[in-house]
């Protein structure tokens, strides 16, 4: 009998200590460590995220009654902030940007355009201070015309791109809390920009690659590689 005793209060006891580990873990989790290529993965999150911004993009049609011809268009529009006025585009339905004038509230823009509909997209941006629609003489009569509804997307920012070449190393990544060494490559249509130190040769270096557009339009490819 009293071997049984023992070995109930034994397992009992273990009953009772795994349980208490479990309770300990369950409130007080440990910090598990990020694998390498989570790091990268983070880092390379870290710094898309810096060098994105907020894009909008307005989809503008007018239905044309008549023949080819060229003509001017404007619709009133309420911009958030200057930024997002000075960083306006207008682009026809190929993509081929277009002369453009804002005064006041007023966006006038210049195009061909066939017989009947034909698209045109605004873009804006909070974060460019150069305004963009300064095309003059633009002509009358201009057709109003009615925007639809702003759709947001993230692109990448040539500002962005200048203002982190411009920034320290060291104080570039204090201010995004990146621990790990990094190096970022960004290439915008062959034109490439190398920031950070230069990869070392005793150490495994993971890299993160990822694909965007640029406030233009332009193809670009962001690499980060974190060691």
């Amino acid at each position: 009998m009293t071997n049984i005793d023992g070995i109930v209060a034994i397992m009992l006891f273990i009953v009772f200590v795994s349980w208490s580990f479990a309770y300990f873990f369950a409130v007080f989790p440990g910090q598990v460590p990020q694998t390498m290529a989570e790091t990268a993965d983070t880092v390379s999150g870290d710094v898309v995220s810096f060098l994105t911004v907020d894009f909008y993009e307005v989809p503008v049609r007018h239905t044309a009654s008549g023949g080819a011809a060229n003509a001017v268009f404007f619709f009133d529009y309420v911009w958030p902030n200057e930024g997002a006025k000075n960083s306006t585009r207008v682009y026809n339905n190929s993509g081929t940007p277009l002369a453009c004038n804002i005064t006041g509230n007023r966006l006038y823009w210049r195009s061909d355009v066939d017989a009947g509909a034909n698209y045109f997209t605004v873009t804006y941006s909070d974060e460019s201070g150069t305004m963009n629609c300064t095309g003059g003489g633009l002509g009358v009569p201009a057709n109003r015309t009615m925007p639809w509804s702003a759709v947001m997307k993230g692109r990448l920012s040539w500002e962005k791109i200048n203002s982190m070449a411009s920034h320290g190393y060291p104080a570039f990544r204090e201010s995004l809390g990146i621990d790990s060494d990094f190096r970022v490559v960004v290439n915008v249509s062959d034109s490439v920009t190398f920031y950070g130190p230069p990869t070392p040769n005793a150490s495994s270096v993971y890299a993160k690659t990822t694909r965007h557009a640029t406030e233009e339009g332009q193809q670009a490819e962001i690499s980060v590689l974190v060691w």
